[in-house]
């Protein structure tokens, strides 16, 4: 989480936030001038900006590790006056990238033995077999025993997590006529959520509308993708990932995410 005096920022994983990171520590480290910079030494001031890692509250497995991924719940009540931001990205494609980038392989969320039992080929998993292992596995590990009246998609709870106040109490009562009927409105933060598809572009606007000047936004037309997934070709077309029965599928376990960002519903589907 990037805490700065105008803004916090939400990393949710493998949508691009670590760019967002990068280059906003860089766009602070810039505007700040020498004096600014002793001043702050000299008085002991806080920082313009900090990252605060913290633990992963909602995992049962793998709870010991801290990262940068803190949810809306861990702002510090000192920081809830400042404005959120995070980043999108098409759930679709996050599903691909997530298969592909394989911290599932590298930290599974059970024994070796388990998950061989359902899925012989472990840890060999096509696409397909990861979704499911995913909705299988990690999924229980994420709900923590909460028992959701709909099937969810391994995103939407993810995603309820991250910002909402009270996920849990949500992941117990969410169903059809709350998705249906927007009633997210009423219960999500006021949160910016900048596109991944366009980040560099909407970050330069956001930062300029929080009154950040033109000559400190360059670094970021200059700045390198980070952390990209390797293997990168395989991502150019997404699609060729699903087939349109298991396209369907995906959009309708997770199809709060297509409610609230529509762009990224595929031409010709409709929820």
């Amino acid at each position: 989480m990037l805490v700065t005096r105008d803004f916090v920022m939400i990393n949710f994983p493998k949508t691009g936030s670590s760019f967002v990171r990068h280059v906003t520590k860089r766009v602070y480290e810039a505007k700040e001038t020498r004096l600014q910079r002793w001043w702050r030494k000299t008085t002991g001031a806080p920082d313009p900006l900090q990252e605060l890692i913290l633990p992963k509250i909602d995992l049962d497995a793998h709870a010991e590790i801290e990262d940068q991924h803190g949810t809306w719940r861990q702002i510090p009540e000192s920081y809830r006056n400042r404005s959120v931001i995070t980043v999108t990205r098409n759930p679709l494609a996050r599903y691909v990238s997530n298969y592909l980038f394989r911290w599932w392989r590298q930290f599974p969320p059970t024994g070796d033995e388990e998950i061989s039992a359902e899925f012989p080929d472990w840890p060999e998993l096509t696409f397909e077999d990861y979704f499911r292992f995913a909705h299988r596995f990690p999924m229980r590990n994420q709900l923590r025993g909460v028992e959701p009246k709909i099937p969810l998609g391994m995103q939407t709870v993810q995603f309820l997590r991250f910002y909402f106040p009270d996920p849990y109490d949500l992941l117990a009562r969410i169903d059809d006529e709350w998705i249906d009927g927007d009633r997210w409105r009423d219960e999500m933060p006021e949160i910016t959520f900048l596109h991944q598809e366009q980040l560099a572009t909407e970050l330069k606007a956001f930062l300029a509308r929080i009154g950040i000047a033109e000559r400190w936004l360059s670094v970021i037309d200059e700045a390198e993708p980070v952390n990209v997934t390797k293997r990168q070709d395989d991502q150019k077309d997404f699609r060729t990932f699903y087939s349109d029965e298991f396209l369907r599928e995906v959009i309708e376990r997770d199809r709060l995410l297509f409610r609230i960002f529509p762009e990224y519903l595929p031409e010709g589907v409709t929820l």
